[in-house]
């Protein structure tokens, strides 16, 4: 972990305070005089902790200890954009909620991250500390400068201006304190206050008043904005107590990141945990001895196992195991467990995100990898059949996006997810394809293959490399490989058909044709319409357009009205010539002529077309384009289905 998560570069961190004007102290209290709105706390508007900064980031307001399941919009958009894991950051804002209520308590909380390798724990440290960036840009936070002169003194650990009067060894007088100064206030740190007292010293005399005090203020004192604060650290690092107290004043008012390599958990000295059981009580013994408070959130990062490991270590006895050395430092942690993600469709994005190194996609390609992948993270039980994976698979993709579902549904992935216990879930968590290693895996394949097109042929290698531990997942998505590129090629082949007239084009404005006026027919009762041959029955129009046009069966008009309205009610959006092939390919009567298309026999045989075949096939692959095809994807895909004996 880099010692800069902010998203800027280490100028744009030292930087961004300069951007902006520096106030006079004075005008800092100003700001937010109580007299305004008469208002004693006053100060709470401008000054925030940080986990308070951090909540209000994510959520936009004040606090949140809801535990109705919501989807953040914080989460969902801009550079802090997270996939899927709907429980997850509900469970993450709830321990921020919770960080926030343990801070006013004079404690430093300790968000602890768990989960496997490659579930997105640092992506999610990486998304709360480019949020923190973001809002400290739009919302001003301040740090003390201390001057001298033409000498600057920026504060060590960035602390809010007002400490100052929070500060007891300072000569201010009480009054001012009493009206300035807000609950919970913290004093100086060492370094500011022993500098401050000297100068405060040399400068006060006894008959300064209100006004005078506001000079005193503006000549030895500044307000600078906040710059994005944060620092990481190792707890198995073996200079973990030197280093310490520095990563601590790099990180205070932001984000301390901490991550505990569960490989090397048994050799961590107990000096480490001590550490932070000292930073949890809001206490950090500098290298001269004084103690500073600082105010930061804690981010622990680590692997699944940590709970036990630390619960039981392997080198303790059970007269140990009553009172273990590691139980205080599990009373503070705030867990949140990041399993994997269980949607195929936020899989497909984080794929898509990966600029994988393909010269082209065939259309299905991430979607079929994304289904495998969040598949093999649906549990291993024995009686989970094919059909009950690929219910879970849809369930969860709903349940991620906050579709509708059922309740029986609902409870049960409630059930799988132990929403009501804070314990891991049953899926996304052991066991299961990583997207890291599905990512590194794609990489190999792609230089296997001179990185053309990723190509269902493609696809199947990457399904084979796992084919002895996820046999059943790999047969449920070669089905639905298989069932995906039969569609298109039917599309692309009535698309052919119809080539003279606009192709595919022709046929989906055709169907929007019949949709919209069969609407017409329901929904304002009309039974005629005037067409380029007159005054028509609409009736006969959309006979005309779905037998003739669409060339579909018997009985289309009717059958195809009840499909499209079915469709439509159970997922919310208008059918699509294509979604009609997918789900009544029974009605496509001109598809029944693809079987005598060319010599499927003499190209099963040979793999390449010949004689008058040549031209048409070459016409077939054309009319793929228009699906976002490309010609490797395409032979691929007629290959593919040759071989599963699907055509021909």
């Amino acid at each position: 972990m880099s010692n800069n998560h902010s998203g800027l570069s280490d100028f744009e961190v030292e930087t961004f305070s300069n951007f902006y004007i520096p106030l006079k102290f004075s005008d800092y209290l100003h700001q937010s005089h109580p007299s305004k709105n008469n208002n004693k706390n006053n100060f709470d508007k401008i000054i925030e902790t940080s986990p308070e900064a951090l909540l209000n980031a994510v959520t936009g307001i004040q606090s949140d200890d809801s535990t109705k399941l919501k989807d953040y919009s914080f989460f969902r958009n801009g550079s802090h954009k997270i996939n899927g894991l709907l429980e997850v950051l509900n469970n993450l804002v709830n321990s921020l909620y919770q960080a926030k209520t343990l801070t006013e308590q004079n404690k430093i909380p300790l968000v602890t991250l768990i989960g496997p390798t490659g579930s997105g724990k640092t992506t999610l440290g990486d998304s709360l500390e480019k949020g923190l960036v973001n809002y400290l840009q739009s919302k001003p936070a301040y740090y003390l400068v201390i001057k001298d002169g033409d000498k600057r003194f920026p504060c060590p650990y960035f602390e809010e201006p007002i400490n100052v009067l929070a500060t007891n060894n300072i000569v201010i007088p009480n009054s001012l304190r009493r009206e300035y100064i807000i609950k919970d206030s913290a004093e100086l740190c060492p370094h500011c206050s022993s500098l401050l007292n000297e100068l405060f010293t040399k400068k006060v005399t006894g008959e300064n008043n209100y006004t005078g005090w506001m000079q005193v203020f503006d000549d030895l004192l500044e307000a600078r904005r906040l710059t994005p604060r944060s620092a990481s650290l190792e707890l198995t690092d073996k200079d973990f107590k030197k280093k310490f107290p520095l990563v601590v004043r790099n990180a205070n008012r932001g984000l301390l990141h901490i991550s505990i390599d569960d490989t090397n958990i048994r050799e961590i000295p107990q000096i480490n945990y001590q550490l932070l059981l000292k930073l949890a009580d809001k206490q950090v013994v500098l290298n001269d001895g004084r103690v500073f408070k600082p105010d930061l959130t804690v981010l622990l990062y680590s692997n699944e196992s940590i709970l036990m490991d630390l619960a039981v270590p392997d080198n303790i006895t059970m007269k140990d195991f009553e009172s273990p050395r590691y139980m205080p430092l599990l009373d503070r942690m705030l867990p949140v467990f990041v399993r994997r993600n269980l949607s195929y469709t936020c899989e497909e994005d984080i794929y898509k995100r990966a600029n994988l190194p393909f010269d082209h996609f065939w259309p299905h390609s991430l979607s079929s990898i994304a289904r495998f992948s969040v598949s093999t993270r649906i549990g291993n039980e024995e009686e989970d059949t094919e059909t009950d994976l690929a219910r879970l698979l849809e369930l969860y993709d709903k349940f991620e996006k906050m579709q509708v579902i059922q309740s029986d549904d609902l409870k049960f992935i409630k059930q799988r997810l132990n929403l009501e216990f804070d314990e891991p879930p049953v899926d996304g968590w052991s066991s299961g394809l990583s997207t890291r290693k599905a990512n590194s895996e794609l990489i190999y394949l792609s230089k296997n293959n001179k990185r053309t097109c990723l190509t269902p042929l493609i696809v199947d290698e990457f399904l084979t490399m796992h084919e002895d531990e996820f046999e059943d997942n790999i047969n449920l998505i070669k089905k639905h490989n298989n069932n995906k590129m039969l569609i298109d090629l039917t599309v692309g082949y009535l698309s052919m058909l119809n080539e003279k007239k606009g192709g595919l084009k022709y046929l989906e404005n055709e169907f929007s044709e019949f949709y919209s006026l069969y609407e017409k027919k329901l929904m304002k009762n009309i039974e005629f319409i005037e067409t380029i041959k007159g005054r028509e029955k609409i009736d006969d129009v959309l006979q005309e357009i779905a037998t003739k046009k669409l060339n579909l069966g018997v009985g289309a008009p009717e059958n195809l009205a009840n499909i499209i309205f079915d469709f439509r009610d159970k997922t919310g959006k208008p059918m699509q010539f294509i979604d009609l092939v997918e789900k009544n390919s029974e009605l496509i009567k001109d598809f029944k002529s693809f079987d005598t298309f060319i010599d499927w026999n003499n190209y099963k045989r040979t793999r390449k077309p010949s004689g008058d075949d040549e031209l048409k096939f070459k016409r077939l692959l054309n009319s793929l384009k228009d699906l976002k095809y490309c010609d490797n994807c395409s032979k691929a895909s007629i290959d593919a289905l040759i071989e599963e004996e699907l055509i021909g």
